[in-house]
Formats: C-alpha cells, sequence, structure tokens
C-alpha cells in the first residue's frame, strides 16, 4: 500500500517565498508534438513562451525542473508522430519561461540514434541538465541555493530505439540509458552512484523515466526502484512518462513524486475529437498539467510542505481562423473554476488579452471550457486526494487559500 501526505493545493497566483524556505518545483514532460511543432515552426520562441504567460509567477523564486523529450538540431527533420526533433528555439523558450534545470534521459533520447542524441548534446546547457554521460561518468550537478546544497541526476528505463546489449557505444561519451526494468547491475550501478553523491550535498533529486504510458497506477517495478534509491541516499524522486499525474508518496520521509504528467504536449490536442477517448480512455488527461512544488526549510534542510498547482493546456484547434497559426495555453484550472462566469474577472490576475481565447469563448461559450475544467478537478481529487493517505508524520499541512471556492475532501 502506498502511504503518502495530505498536501497543499495552491488557488493563489503566487506566495511569497519565506527567508527559511527554499521552493523547489517539478514538471512533467515537454513535448513538441504536432501542435507544439507548428507553434514553434510559426511563431518561434515567442509562440512557445506566450505558452506560460498565465504560470510564470509561478516559477518567480523556485529551482524548477521539467523533461526534455525531444532531440534537438539546428535543421530538425519534418514532423513525425512518434519521433521528436525541435530546433534549439525550443530550449531557449523553456529557459526564458523560467525554467532552471532538466533532464535529456527519456525513451525519445535516441528517436535519431547516438548521432542525434551527441548533436543534441551541443545545444545542452551542461551546467543545467543531466541524464547523459560525459568520460564514461553518469552526469549530476551539484549547486547551492540558499545555503543548501542541492544534487541532481537523471537516467532512463526506457528507450523507443535502445541500443544493443553489447554495443560498443554503450560506454562513449554522451549516452546513458540504463537498462534498470532488465539489468539488476545497472540498478546496483545506480544505487552505488545515489550513495556517494547523497554524501556530497544536502538534498538529492534523481529524475527517473519510467512506467506506463497514461497509466494512474504506480508498477511494482517503480515502487521497488524509487523506494531501494531512497534507502541509498535520495530525497525526492522525480518521474516521467507516464503524461498523466500519478499517486505521490512518503517514504522514509522522503518524497517520491511517481509522475508528473505532462509540462506541455500535442496530445489529447482535440478535446472534441471522439477518437482522442477511443484511443485510450485516460488520454484525454493528458492535457491536465500538474506542477508540483516543493518547500524546503532551509535551517533543518528538510521537506518542510507539498504543494499541487492544477493547470490545463488549452488551444485553438477547431475554431482558430484558417489562416492562423495555432496557439495554446497553460491556464490556471481553479482561478477559472472560481470565475467561470465572468471571464474578465478571471483574466484580471493576469496582464495579457489572448484573442483566440476570447473568441472560443465566443464562438463555442463558456460550456466546454468549464466542463473539461471540471473534469480536471475531478481528476486531481479521485486520481490524487482519494489515492494519497495522510503520512504518519505530520510535516505536510492543508490549507486552502481565500479565494478558493473548490474544497479539499
Amino acid at each position: 500500500m502506498i502511504l503518502s501526505f495530505c498536501f497543499i493545493l495552491v488557488f493563489s497566483c503566487y506566495q511569497e517565498d519565506s527567508e527559511n524556505t527554499l521552493t523547489l518545483t517539478f514538471a512533467g514532460d515537454a513535448i513538441p508534438q504536432f501542435m507544439i511543432r507548428n507553434i514553434l515552426d510559426n511563431r518561434g520562441e515567442s509562440g512557445i513562451i506566450s505558452i506560460f504567460s498565465l504560470v510564470t509567477n509561478y516559477l518567480k523564486d523556485t529551482i524548477s525542473f521539467y523533461n526534455l523529450e525531444t532531440t534537438i538540431s539546428e535543421n530538425p527533420a519534418p514532423f513525425k508522430a512518434y519521433t521528436f526533433q525541435v530546433q534549439p528555439d525550443f530550449l531557449l523558450a523553456l529557459e526564458k519561461a523560467g525554467f532552471d534545470y532538466y533532464t535529456v534521459a527519456n525513451n525519445h533520447s535516441l528517436d535519431y540514434g547516438v548521432d542525434g542524441f551527441q548533436k543534441t548534446m551541443k545545444y545542452i546547457d551542461k551546467s543545467k541538465a543531466t541524464g547523459y554521460k560525459y568520460n564514461d561518468e553518469l552526469s549530476s550537478l551539484i549547486f547551492e541555493e540558499k545555503g543548501i546544497k542541492i544534487g541532481f541526476f537523471s537516467f532512463s528505463m526506457l528507450s523507443n530505439n535502445p541500443l544493443p546489449k553489447n554495443s560498443t557505444l554503450k560506454g562513449k561519451s554522451n549516452v546513458y540509458l540504463p537498462a534498470v526494468a532488465y539489468d539488476e547491475s545497472s540498478l546496483l550501478l545506480i544505487e552505488k552512484f545515489t550513495k556517494v553523491l547523497a554524501t556530497r550535498c544536502d538534498i538529492l533529486i534523481i529524475g527517473i523515466h519510467w512506467g506506463e504510458e497514461y497509466s494512474f497506477t504506480v508498477t511494482k517495478l517503480q515502487e521497488k526502484t524509487a523506494k531501494r534509491l531512497i534507502e541509498a541516499g535520495a530525497d525526492i524522486i522525480w518521474g516521467n512518462h507516464p503524461h498523466v499525474i500519478e499517486p505521490f508518496e512518503i517514504y522514509d520521509s522522503k518524497l517520491i513524486l511517481y509522475s508528473c504528467g505532462n509540462l506541455i504536449s500535442g496530445q489529447a490536442y482535440n478535446i472534441l475529437n471522439p477518437e482522442d477517448a477511443t484511443f485510450h480512455p485516460n488520454y484525454y488527461y493528458t492535457r491536465s498539467v500538474p506542477i508540483i512544488q516543493v518547500e524546503i526549510d532551509t535551517l533543518s534542510k528538510q521537506l518542510k510542505t507539498v504543494s499541487l498547482i492544477p493547470l490545463y493546456q488549452a488551444n485553438n484547434y477547431g475554431y482558430k481562423k484558417s489562416e492562423e497559426p495555432y496557439s495554446s495555453l497553460l491556464v490556471p484550472l481553479t482561478e477559472y473554476l472560481n470565475d467561470c462566469n465572468n471571464i474578465n474577472l478571471y483574466l484580471k490576475y493576469y496582464d495579457t488579452v489572448f484573442d483566440w481565447f476570447f473568441r472560443f469563448l465566443d464562438e463555442k461559450g463558456l460550456a466546454i471550457l468549464s466542463d473539461s475544467y471540471q473534469k480536471q478537478v475531478n481528476l486531481f481529487f479521485s486520481k490524487t486526494y482519494q489515492i494519497v493517505v495522510k503520512s504518519e508524520k505530520k510535516i505536510y499541512i492543508t490549507v486552502e487559500s481565500p479565494e478558493s471556492k473548490v474544497k479539499s475532501p
């Protein structure tokens, strides 16, 4: 049974970080699928940055992490449904939107082979990224914020294009995708690396690409791997790949985020298309975007609170003008529900006006969007609150801001 915690569901736009608190922000997969690639090709860096216009305040004064689920090339290949490659502007846009650190270890890292991954590394800021091998050593970072030394490394348990078991490239620079799921020796190496790195930092974060796509259920392999690495010295396990949220867990007073869902993607881009529902029963929820914020007490150097900021990825598919490029927007969920009868009141929180967003409301009415958002709230409540249980140790506090009209269970 997964023992977890009761966490803060954040409704206010931004909360000041206290002097004795360090805030870490964890997001999910940044995937340049059809719609995102179209935005990048037509509107460039600014088009991607605009997706985050309503959530940048959440990223202020935090240290943030996301999964870069694509390869990078100055001249990217034409879009394909299941192989990803984009120009460097995608990476730069995420940085300018407010995201700091990222992993490059995922099942799409080798979409264009070892050569494509090594070319990607030319554009990677090695002071911000992990998930590759350098000089036959697993990459890792140690940086200091507010007097706390934070360690960070990542790896993938999955690959769409795995290297042959005896490939001479496995130990070469810039390629590291250990088959932990099939090779106990790989996990032993990760455990050993964890033990060493844990002695050099106060908080150790391990990013893992794992699990089953579109599943709200944690696999036994995920649970076993996470707990072994916490026993080896990890403080936070940050999981990605399922594209939907999975339960969080407290194990030995340490935090396991089994899946943080998507950050931005082109999945389920047409909510009116029945095929999106028949593709997979949970496919729709790939547009539910959970951002997780973890507060660390800088005095005790222990986890203080964990909060979940629910967002929804809206887009203009199906109602844009024919000559218009695609647009997408991450919308803070609960603030919309609070003011769904007065969209102008809702947008009082923000400085930017989005013509296509207003046009959608005019043409389609509030009903579709309101229904979509309510489904997201139901998801977060049913798939998170009802699955997790309070930790025996009362280090996590449930609070509700005065602005909220959505009651937590």
